[in-house]
Order: C-alpha cells, then sequence, then structure tokens
C-alpha cells in the first residue's frame, strides 16, 4: 500500500474486475471515484522513467496490455494498465493535477521529452474539466490535435492524450465500469 503522500502509480484492469465481482458497483463507485488514464502506448525509455518505484516490475507490453488473470480466474476485458489520476502531496496546484518530468508533479513521467510541468488537469471541484499544456518543448495532444500553450482546452471521457509519445485514453469512473465490465 502507499505510504501518505503516495498514490498508487498503475492499476491492473484483471484487479479491479476482480474487485468489482467481489464487491459490487456500489462500493467500487465509492473506492474509485474520480478519472483514470488508460495506458495506450508507452515509448522505449529508461526504466529510471516513472515514479514511484513500482513500475520496474512492469513491463512496456504488461502497461499497454494490463496484467494477467485476477485470482479468481474470470478474465477481464484486454485494457491497458490505468492510472489514477488524483492529487498528491508533491505540489501547491490545489485546483490541478500536474503531469511532467519533475518529481513534484502529480503524475511523472521520467523520460527526457516530457518538459518539468509539461500539461494541467484542470478541476473544477471534483470534477476534471479540462487540460492545458504548460509550455512544453514536445507539445500536448488531444485527440491528435496539438494543444494550444496555456490555455485550458475542454476533455471529456474517452478522449485522447498525448504527452511526447506517451499515449492514454481520459476516463471517467463509468466508462471504466464500462470496459472493466465489458458492457456499453
Amino acid at each position: 500500500m502507499p505510504t501518505s503522500g503516495e498514490t498508487e502509480v498503475f492499476i491492473d484492469p484483471a484487479d479491479l474486475a476482480a474487485e468489482l465481482a467481489a464487491q459490487g458497483k456500489d462500493a467500487f463507485r465509492r473506492r474509485y471515484r474520480g478519472y483514470f488514464l488508460r495506458v495506450v502506448k508507452f515509448p522505449d525509455v529508461d526504466q529510471d522513467f516513472l515514479e514511484p518505484k513500482t513500475v520496474e516490475t512492469l513491463s512496456r507490453s504488461t502497461l499497454v496490455n494490463g496484467g494477467g488473470e485476477p485470482a479468481n480466474g474470470n478474465k477481464p476485458p484486454r485494457l491497458g494498465m490505468l492510472l489514477r489520476l488524483q492529487k498528491s502531496d508533491r505540489n501547491v496546484f490545489k485546483s490541478r493535477i500536474t503531469v511532467g518530468r519533475a518529481r513534484n508533479n502529480d503524475i511523472v513521467l521520467r523520460a527526457p521529452k516530457i518538459s518539468k510541468l509539461h500539461a494541467v488537469f484542470v478541476k473544477e471541484g471534483d470534477e476534471i474539466s479540462g487540460i492545458m499544456d504548460m509550455g512544453s518543448a514536445n507539445g500536448t495532444f488531444l485527440n491528435g490535435d496539438l494543444l494550444p500553450k496555456n490555455q485550458v482546452v475542454e476533455i471529456g471521457s474517452g478522449d485522447s492524450v498525448h504527452f511526447w509519445r506517451f499515449e492514454f485514453e481520459f476516463l471517467d469512473l463509468e466508462a471504466l465500469l464500462q470496459r472493466v465490465t465489458g458492457k456499453d
């Protein structure tokens, strides 16, 4: 389990499927409320590119294709590993979830082409309403379009987000539930 100030880095969809089956949707919704980034594509970079250290046991294939079968033997739909979009205590931006190479970001992507403060997800209360490129050298892309620098752009569940060669799918909790259960 993460210590104070740390968050779970990657969540295996197989574990989510098993937890959902064991607890039911209401308990699952209480525990996992919020937003997620599903790993779609990961660049070939050194192992020292993500924080905290738990990623060192995950291969690129596992990140993109998801983990193994859950303990109960039920096969979940093939999903990439998931990153939970949530604040850490590593920076002072309370209304923003930061993404970048520096270790004080909420989501740390330790690759040389990622800027120290690459982008932010903008929060309004508990909702994530937008994304903003913070003047990064290699840009942030939303659904294939380069974001203008320092301007908030609306984001919605199912949108594709690229930071350099890292590709993610932005998911709200209901979309995640549909993916985990395999139901539309």
